[in-house]
């Protein structure tokens, strides 16, 4: 019986098309999170164009602050001419907004969607590295880099830029030294304070729900495509949603009493 199975098995997923079905559901159900891998991939290669002997990476960062609130950092770049903490947004489309503003917009066609300001969420990012290196705020340099698939109208003082333009900014602009300290040391250190446990992106998002239990608006941040998380009823009691619902379906439900 279970030769049968087997040789049945390898009859269906012999032909290409059964391969195709399964790898195009999978596909569907994770589409933001691949998307938004990929857009972290396209900027560690471009990363990888830096000079070895004056730039160190480090690539995926979790750390938790002192509160034991999480900060997922995409993209950290160690030299004597600062640290250079990187926020990705692999998105299409116009994206307009202000450095101050709370919230920016991403246009695609008549669609508009409300997403998270990325400058204010790489700020807490800078915050935490702050605290954990014991360097000053100054020393820290923080970019948020999008696809080049994306047209930027971003006004206000702010390194907002294509990953095209990412490797040309961070060589040509920052040429003075101002860190003092190693550089290897410094990245070691973040090396053995960052979370690499399996379990750690379960973590993150349970400390997104615990930010949301405190009905601290701030914190509301869509860990899939930084969208802000707005609370919504449904059929089954109260949950909070993603902003740019429907083309973001992430959702979290709270048990509230």
């Amino acid at each position: 019986m279970g030769e049968a199975v087997s040789k049945l098995a390898f009859e269906l997923f012999k032909s290409p098309i059964m391969l195709i079905i399964p790898i195009g559901i999978i596909c569907a159900l994770f589409y933001k999170k691949i998307i938004g891998k990929i857009g972290e991939l396209d900027v560690s290669h471009e990363l990888n164009k830096l000079p070895s002997n004056k730039y160190s990476i480090i690539n995926n960062v979790m750390l938790y602050d002192t509160n034991g609130k999480s900060h997922q950092i995409d993209h950290i770049v160690f030299s004597k001419f600062g640290i250079f903490v990187i926020e990705t947004k692999n998105f299409e489309g116009l994206i307009k907004g202000n450095t101050y503003d709370k919230q920016w917009i991403q246009i695609l066609g008549k669609t508009k969607n409300n997403f998270y300001n990325p400058i204010h969420q790489n700020y807490g990012h800078i915050k935490v590295l702050e605290e954990k290196l014991n360097i000053e705020e100054n020393k820290f340099i923080s970019m948020v880099c999008f696809s080049d698939k994306a047209k930027l109208n971003i006004t206000g003082n702010g390194n907002v830029i294509n990953t095209r333009n990412l490797v040309s900014k961070i060589m040509n602009e920052y040429t003075e030294t101002i860190i003092q300290e190693d550089i290897n040391d410094l990245m070691n250190k973040v090396e053995k304070l960052q979370d690499k446990s399996l379990n750690r992106n379960f973590n993150h998002v349970s400390n997104i729900k615990e930010s949301l239990n405190k009905n601290s608006s701030d914190d509301r941040i869509c860990p899939k495509c930084g969208g802000q998380l707005v609370e919504r009823k449904g059929k089954y009691g109260d949950f909070f949603g993603c902003s740019n619902y429907p083309r973001c379906k992430y959702t979290l439900n709270l048990n509230k009493k």
